[in-house]
């Protein structure tokens, strides 16, 4: 029987098959999407904060995620990545 496990000494080689990758090709636009998406929403939220109107400072701050949030979603993916 061959053991097909990646060693610690194929990094060089799966570093450079990144490209070639199956799962890459998949995920690869819906990633760039979300990344793009909070990019610009982040930046929004920064100019409006910086904006001299206090409504549009308002605006800005519901544009947040309380951090208690935060915190409850860092824990479930936790979670589901563990228990996978």
């Amino acid at each position: 029987a061959v053991d097909n496990r990646h060693s610690a000494s194929d990094w060089l080689y799966n570093l450079r098959s990144i490209p070639q990758s199956a799962i890459l090709k998949e995920v690869k636009y819906p990633v760039l999407a979300v990344a793009g998406w909070s990019f610009a929403v982040s930046m929004v939220q920064k100019t409006l904060l910086n904006s001299g109107d206090m409504a549009l400072r308002t605006v800005a701050s519901k544009l947040s995620i309380p951090a208690t949030v935060h915190g409850f979603l860092v824990s479930a993916l936790g979670l589901l990545l563990v228990f996978r």
